[in-house]
């Protein structure tokens, strides 16, 4: 079982590799970097390897109020090396609540157990206290691994934390106040009140920065949408849903008539393209039993090409509205043929490159 001594151990261990789990970190945060760079998702991505004094507090915390579960599991030092997720950790801080779940999509993806050899396991936090975050365990690509700099590297995992940027915020005062108790015991009732009500603040801050910004996407996709009309001049009523599609596009990044012409249509056939696009999306859509249909004499053909690349990143930021049953059109579409692409990945035919 866990000792005061295997504790003293495990941090003089961590003395030892703390430059091997700052180095995994670093790896794994690049990755992330350019995770939410490529798909122009607003956030913060930071690092670090866990402190050998901090390890020793948290199982000494363990320790002192009888966590018989993790006593009974971390009854080593090898144990304590193989059960303690966040040696190495790694957080992604979205703007929005709702590209928490497009970034770890992403992450499980991009970190695939067919490209590192472990699976990624995934946690959504939703505790009574109040803290909201996404944890996903994760291994480097065999990529990173088989270069000199990541041959130390191979076997070990590392966390990402996934949340919103207030949501952040609360998580770490409500750690420090609560579990870092020091000399001060135990949080007093005004304490808890005032913790209470900063919740409240940030989830109702969460919906009005998401409200700020899909409104700011709506405003853009009007100014955007003569522009791209015009790009499509053999579609006759483009107009009918284009500004539904164009708000779409504004959220995924393609935040101009230039990004939406360079990214997606720079293929000369891209109507052709689209338009088969099309036929197959409805033949899913109707193997679904979905009632939705996509129209290719409307904007829906640009639609289809949102959705060859991002049905999965469409879906994520509908994620609340479709778990109530609320979804708009546009999401409906995209969580189904997300759906489908996941269970067979020959449904998509080409279609334009990603950026």
């Amino acid at each position: 079982m866990l000792t005061p001594q295997v504790a003293c151990e495990a941090r003089d261990r961590q003395f030892r590799e703390h430059d091997r789990y700052l180095k995994l970190a670093q790896l794994v945060a690049g990755e992330c970097s350019d995770l939410v760079q490529v798909r122009r998702i607003p956030a913060s991505v930071q690092f670090r390897a866990k402190d050998p004094d901090s390890l020793h507090l948290k199982l000494m915390g363990y320790l002192n109020v009888g966590n018989e579960e993790k006593i009974a599991a971390l009854a080593s030092v090898e144990q304590v090396f193989c059960g303690v997720g966040d040696l190495a950790g790694v957080r992604v801080a979205t703007y929005v609540e709702s590209d928490r779940e497009r970034v770890v999509d992403l992450i499980r993806h991009h970190f695939h157990e067919s490209l590192t050899g472990l699976p990624v396991e995934v946690d959504r936090k939703s505790r009574d206290s109040g803290y909201r975050a996404t944890h996903c365990q994760v291994a480097l690509p065999e990529r990173l691994i088989a270069g000199p700099d990541g041959r130390n590297l191979r076997g070990l995992t590392c966390e990402i934390q996934v949340c919103s940027m207030l949501a952040h915020a609360w998580n770490e005062i409500e750690h420090d106040i609560r579990y870092k108790v020091g000399r001060l015991g135990e949080v007093s009732p005004f304490e808890g009140i005032l913790l209470d009500n900063f919740l409240e603040k940030t989830l109702e801050g969460d919906e009005l920065i998401g409200q700020i910004l899909s409104e700011r996407a709506t405003r853009l996709a009007i100014t955007m949408l003569s522009s791209v009309a015009s790009m499509f001049p053999q579609t006759s009523r483009f107009a009918a849903n284009a500004q539904e599609v164009l708000r779409e596009a504004v959220r995924l990044g393609y935040d101009s008539p230039e990004r939406v012409q360079e990214a997606l249509l720079s293929d000369p056939d891209f109507l052709s393209v689209a338009r088969e696009q099309v036929a197959v999306y409805n033949t899913v859509l109707e193997a679904q039993g979905q009632v939705a249909r996509l129209d290719s004499d409307t904007a829906d053909v640009l639609l289809a090409l949102l959705l060859s690349h991002h049905a999965a990143d469409i879906r994520a930021l509908h994620f609340r509205d479709l778990s109530s049953g609320q979804a708009l059109r546009v999401a409906r579409i995209a969580d189904a043929i997300a759906a489908a692409s996941e269970q067979d990945r020959h449904v998509e035919v080409a279609g334009p490159r990603q950026r």
